[in-house]
């Protein structure tokens, strides 16, 4: 990002850094200078050409016309990639390109990868979208890569449906690793959002969250890849989410995507590449996450029976208090890895809990709050009301909380019309503060002002006021009993209340209005619309979000965001006594220093300013506008200061903040490499560990290796190197700033300095080829005095298997309806070094569907017992079978896919991964 104002200074450069841009693997992504080099036709046809016409970005796209087949389409190879290792089997990586078409309608595209191995020919479909004519769309996918060495082909390529061979444009090909992100080690209490009565303050002022839902898919049988295939979690969708006003976004997690149930307690690094990635979006976009636990152990809990059964009845005996246990285990490692993170304004414990009784889950929750501040004492803990009737609340004993509630007005209100609920065409009234229809106690509606007379005395108008009176039972009332911050984590109504003439507009600008504090009490509500994405009550109403198509959008919904909507219900007349304050902005930006605040250097060094970043809540990131004054010369001795101001577009103007410099006199005896003369002594501290997933390594497998060297003094240690023993039965693959020393013997990663209290971490992938129990030996020096050698060493054993390693994996492919042929994908792989002979695979069919027929010639249903077997003979090492069995699912519900795999020999050196099971829910 640009500065707007650099200090003209010679001896003064500035650096600010706003973290690493991903590296695009694909060397010719978009055609550029009409160069079409690498690229070719997948299933032949015409060249692939280079043109002006459209582009994405730059001057040119590619362009794939006169197609003869559907599957014409450019195509280009990365099987190099895989050969020297840029691509390494088992990584997760990002696939995108551009698409764009100028038909009359929609059409769909598709991003595929065909790969060739012993399996033989495998067209994996990457993602695919109905791309609107006349517009640019990204398909995009986030997949992990598996291939093994009997590779011989891999291709990515981009065509479009069966029988369609209209002309289309694509650009801008990526292919890469996740964006990189590493969480701060270092924060101040000042950088976070934190309780105070019953506001919430950053840095001294109040705070209000205005915030928005993004939801992930959470029911029982969705995987940790249906989360990483939510493509609105992207950077355009949170800039979109900033520029309607939102300030915030209420981030759904599913425990899958840290942690599956069959390995419990090992947390997958995918799961933190996936919330770093959106930490990484939200610090771009200027927006803050509230991370919400919607799916904890054990399922989705708020109406869904499972997730009340798999984690309250029954507690006191597995696996009920297991899932308890693995929620309090997991908060605890989210608060580790984050604890430092102000992008992070907080964590939301459990979505609507539903316990046996309140106190129940208010004990309980003191439990995960005793966890987290084990790790993490700066973040602020939003406590929802337990999802249950007569629910009672009160206060735990921290005081960092934010007590949260959620409503929905009137559910009959709030769903009528909608489908989706069994609705359609049923009304159940209007919202009007001119002429209210009225509603008992059971919120049934008694009187609708259309029906004539007198309304009944035991009615209540739906109007603003009932909004307030169920958010004062609610809420708000609870806030002003025991002074403390509450929030509302989900409101919201179905897109059909906003197109029925029922008044929705006009419903959530009067909710809006209460949260603000035109109540009672004049207590600000924070609050989070439900919701962004991929539901009726969806601003967008699908899963990919604002990045692909606006024409699903609720377009009066994005108005009243945007604060232009002047009428009361979207009828076009206008609200004379409408006087909404809301969107006016009186708050000023808060400027956050980068680094010391307070530095001292030597004369003659060279200053480097670490910058500021400045945020607002309506403006968002307006760290280009900082105006930075004041000058540091390094050539005279001196105390100098730097001055940072910045206002919004409203002219709100920040608190001004101020950096010190002091330039000193050279030490005349700099030995220790801190600057100041004195003979100080650092010291390092060495772990190292390899990756505990598989648990079992075979020969011919990569395996990774994880070293963290830590600073443990107040000085900085320098020119640190990391040198790892290669043992025999292991070769150096690659590792980060890591190379092979010439006695081919051991390794050497440079660190580089490494400053006091701070960590500097390599990883190491080397090859495995004995097998046998591997002691590697790792050790970390530095130029710098170290006052304590002895913890520079560390050393870790892996048992690595000569067997077979045999493994089975099932996964549905399509939509699960009744009544409709369900296609079911059944790889067995043997990733171990040794032959697996007489190698069976077994597919049960679930008891809620019939086998239809498998197009494997290898396998065969036996009706006696409703299971298909699939007899490979003798699996070869690293090679891997497919089948395909067809089913049709009986009745909606639950569903679970059940897999296994078994050989004669009994060689098999790791059991765990012989079963798989998926569970699916049928529609």
């Amino acid at each position: 990002m640009k500065r707007k104002s650099i200090l003209m200074i010679p001896l003064l450069s500035v650096l600010v850094s706003f973290g690493n841009a991903q590296s695009n693997f694909i060397a010719n992504s978009g055609a550029e200078d009409g160069n079409t080099s690498s690229w070719t036709t997948f299933g032949g046809g015409s060249d692939i050409k280079s043109v002006t016409t459209q582009s994405h970005s730059g001057a040119y796209s590619f362009l794939s016309t006169d197609r003869t087949q559907f599957y014409h389409g450019p195509s280009i190879n990365i099987k190099p990639l895989v050969d020297n290792t840029t691509l390494v089997d088992g990584e997760r990586y990002t696939a995108s390109v551009w698409v764009y078409h100028n038909e009359s309608e929609a059409k769909k595209l598709h991003l595929n990868i065909k790969q060739v191995d012993n399996s033989g020919t495998n067209y994996n479909k990457l993602e695919d979208e109905l791309v609107p004519p006349n517009q640019w769309v990204k398909l995009v996918r986030h997949f992990v890569l598996d291939v093994d060495a009997s590779l011989s082909s891999l291709n990515m390529y981009v065509v479009s449906s069966s029988g369609q061979t209209f002309d289309f444009y694509s650009d801008d090909y990526f292919l890469g690793e996740l964006e990189d992100y590493t969480p701060p080690t270092s924060s101040t209490s000042s950088d976070f959002i934190k309780a105070s009565g019953k506001n919430l303050v950053l840095n001294g002022s109040n705070i209000n969250l205005k915030g928005i839902n993004i939801t992930v898919p959470v029911d029982n049988g969705n995987t940790a890849q249906d989360v990483w295939d939510v493509k609105s979690i992207s950077l355009k969708d949170f800039k979109n989410i900033k520029s309607l006003g939102f300030n915030s976004i209420r981030l759904h997690l599913n425990y899958t995507i840290f942690e599956d149930d069959n390995n419990i307690g090992v947390y997958k690094e995918d799961g933190w590449h996936w919330v770093d990635r959106a930490i990484g979006f939200a610090k771009e976009a200027g927006i803050y996450l509230l991370l919400d636990m919607h799916a904890g152990q054990g399922g989705y809990q708020s109406d869904k029976s499972q997730g009340f059964t798999a984690f309250w009845d029954g507690v006191g005996t597995a696996p009920y208090t297991s899932n308890q246990q693995r929620l309090i285990n997991l908060w605890g490692a989210i608060a580790q890895r984050y604890k430092h993170e102000p992008t992070i304004l907080g964590y939301d414990l459990l979505n609507e809990p539903r316990p046996n009784d309140s106190e129940e889950w208010i004990s309980y929750a003191e439990q995960i709050i005793a966890k987290i501040r084990t790790q993490d004492s700066k973040h602020l803990i939003v406590l929802e009301v337990p999802f249950i009737p007569g629910y009672t609340m009160r206060t735990v004993s921290d005081n960092n909380v934010l007590y949260d509630s959620h409503t929905y007005a009137i559910w009959g209100y709030s769903t009528q019309y909608s489908p989706h609920y069994g609705n359609e065409g049923q009304r159940w009234g209007a919202y009007s503060n001119t002429n209210p229809l009225y509603v008992n106690g059971s919120w049934n509606v008694v009187w609708e002002p259309e029906d004539g007379g007198t309304p009944p005395a035991n009615g209540q108008p739906f109007n603003k006021d009932f909004l307030e009176m169920i958010l004062v039972d609610d809420i708000l009332e609870f806030a002003n009993t025991n002074n403390v911050p509450v929030n509302v984590g989900e409101f919201g109504s179905v897109v059909e209340t906003f197109k029925n003439n029922v008044g929705g507009l006009d419903l959530i600008k009067d909710t809006y209005k209460i949260f603000s504090g035109d109540n009672r009490y004049g207590t600000k509500v924070n609050n989070f619309y439900f919701t962004y994405q991929s539901s009726v009550f969806g601003l967008y109403k699908n899963w990919t979000g604002f990045q692909v198509d606006e024409a699903v959008v609720n377009s009066d919904l994005k108005a009243l965001f945007k604060g232009s909507i002047d009428d009361t219900n979207g009828s076009g007349e206008d609200d004379e006594d409408s006087d909404d304050n809301s969107t006016k902005d009186t708050t000023a930006p808060v400027i956050t220093l980068l680094g010391d605040t307070t530095l001292t250097l030597k004369i003659e060094d060279t200053y480097i300013d670490t910058g500021a970043i400045a945020l607002d809540d309506v403006d968002g990131n307006v760290t280009d506008n900082i105006i930075v004054t004041g000058t540091v010369n390094t050539q005279v001795i001196g105390t100098y200061k730097l001055y940072y101001n910045v206002s919004d577009s409203s002219d709100n103007g920040a608190i001004e903040r101020v950096r010190t410099v002091n330039i000193e006199a050279k030490d005349d005896n700099p030995d220790d490499g801190d600057g100041d003369g004195n003979s100080e002594e650092t010291d390092l501290k060495l772990e190292f560990s390899w990756e505990n997933y598989p648990k079992v390594s075979v020969i011919g497998r990569v395996h990774k290796f994880q070293a963290k060297v830590y600073n443990i003094s107040e000085v900085a240690a320098l020119e640190t190197k990391l040198t790892i023993e290669l043992p025999d039965g292991a070769t150096f693959h690659k590792g980060t700033k890591c190379s092979l020393n010439n006695d081919e013997t051991s390794v050497t990663c440079d660190i580089g300095k490494v400053p006091a209290n701070k960590r500097r971490s390599r990883t190491i992938f080397l090859l495995l080829n004995k097998g046998g129990e591997l002691g590697i030996d790792a050790k970390a020096t530095t130029e710098t005095d170290d006052s304590d050698e002895d913890n520079n060493e560390a050393n870790t054993k892996l048992n690595v298997s000569e067997d077979a390693d045999l493994s089975v994996t099932v996964h549905k492919q399509g939509k699960a309806r009744v009544a409709t042929a369900l296609k079911v994908k059944l790889v067995t792989k043997n990733r171990g070094p040794a032959f697996a002979n007489e190698v069976t695979s077994v597919f049960v069919i679930p008891e809620n569907a019939d086998f239809v027929s498998t197009s494997s010639p290898e396998c065969n249903h036996i009706e006696d017992w409703d299971e298909v077997y699939c007899e490979w003979g003798t699996l070869d090492k690293r090679a891997k079978r497919t089948a395909y069995v067809y089913i049709r699912p009986t009745e909606k519900g639950s569903m679970t896919l059940e897999a296994n795999v078994e050989n004669t020999d009994e060689n098999d050196s790791n059991k765990e991964n012989n079963s798989a099971t998926q569970t699916y829910m049928i529609r």
